[in-house]
């Protein structure tokens, strides 16, 4: 009730998004998750649900960690796994929430090596060059979509065709300059709009 003495109308809405845009609006997929099945309690119950029910937790829960039910906790999962379709599942099937990539930079001391590891990523990688890229590698989390940020990370190319969504490598024209270079062996990253965004 409000101060008046009136009970007070709380409004849901949602924003038109297509499909593939909707996840993108909450903050990590555990939240996305939660609000799923939200929806479709709601759903089931044609928009009314009576928050003193103890039967609409037990619902909630029961279906948000029903492990025996795995199709239901991520269905576009589970399509990718009947296809067979492999590097959509590894996309999908992430542990956890915070999704990293690996950037291959350019090391003062060892740009040789840097730029070995450079050109192979242009031509294809395979597990030796991963081998040899992780002493080089700094993890970042994923950019968003769209972030400036990507204009100078280029994802290596897989020996067996496409394109890795968990290696790049830092293309910076300044690489040889120590005032502008976007990696500094003290410093760290400095992607394109100054922020450090780099996993301690």
């Amino acid at each position: 009730m409000n101060a008046l003495g009136q009970f007070g109308q709380v409004r849901v809405f949602e924003p038109a998004l297509d499909a593939s845009s909707r996840r993108y609006m909450f903050p990590t997929y555990a939240y996305w998750q939660a609000t799923e099945v939200t929806l479709s309690l709601l759903g089931a119950k044609k928009g009314e649900l009576d928050i003193n029910d103890p039967e609409v937790f037990r619902s909630y829960y029961r279906k948000l960690y029903d492990l025996t039910d795995p199709k239901s906790q991520n269905t576009d999962l589970d399509k990718a796994i009947t296809a067979l379709h492999f590097p959509e599942i590894a996309k999908l099937y992430r542990l956890i929430d915070q999704d990293a990539i690996q950037v291959v930079v350019p090391w003062s001391s060892r740009m040789d090596e840097f730029e070995q590891l450079r050109e192979q990523s242009m031509h294809g990688i395979d597990g030796r060059w991963i081998a040899r890229a992780q002493a080089l590698a700094v993890s970042i989390y994923r950019p968003k979509p769209g972030y400036q940020a990507w204009g100078c990370l280029p994802a290596a190319k897989l020996r067996r065709g496409g394109l890795s969504d968990e290696w790049f490598v830092l293309e910076d024209q300044n690489r040889h300059d120590p005032d502008r270079r976007l990696y500094d062996d003290t410093l760290g990253l400095r992607l394109p709009d100054n922020q450090q965004v780099m996993i301690a």
